[in-house]
């Protein structure tokens, strides 16, 4: 769950994992492993499937802008991948001036869109600091991932 909307704001289906993660601010990767409770982990389960959420209208205002300047969405993140993988593109004079307009853009569309996903991951009493801690733990640990999709499946199917 790490990165950063100005800078690779991939929305592609192919992308989509990255993408959605992107809007959740940086995480510390280095983080070491904490004991997440029980009652943590409900917290995070209620609160997950509302920052997914985010993120994918997150998702869909970066393509939306992304079009409506003129370029297609897999043009823009081959372009984005190339810089961020210090490559050189071979961008046209036109293209050159679409991403750096959708840039522009992105970059003042990040604070709104983060506000929300900080919003959803917040929203049942986490603070951002703990529900990244807890991404983090359950990235790195299969206990507490099957533990989460239990919960996520149950919250599922109280639902219906």
């Amino acid at each position: 769950m790490a990165g950063s909307f100005a800078g690779e704001a991939q929305v592609s289906q192919d992308d989509q994992s990255n993408t959605q993660q992107q809007a959740v601010p940086q995480l510390n990767q280095g983080a070491q492993q904490i004991d997440v409770s029980d009652a943590d982990l409900d917290k995070f389960a209620k609160a997950y499937p509302q920052v997914q959420q985010e993120n994918q209208k997150a998702q869909k205002k970066m393509a939306g802008v992304i079009e409506e300047e003129g370029m297609e969405l897999q043009r823009f993140n081959e372009i984005q991948r190339a810089k961020m993988q210090n490559k050189e593109a071979d961008v046209t004079k036109d293209e050159e001036k679409q991403v750096k307009e959708i840039t522009s853009k992105l970059d003042k569309l990040q604070p709104e869109l983060q506000k929300n996903v900080q919003g959803a991951a917040t929203s049942t009493g986490l603070s951002i600091e703990k529900f990244q801690k807890i991404a983090v733990a359950i990235q790195s640990n299969p206990d507490l991932q099957k533990k989460l999709r239990e919960k996520l499946a149950g919250t599922v199917n109280n639902k219906q």
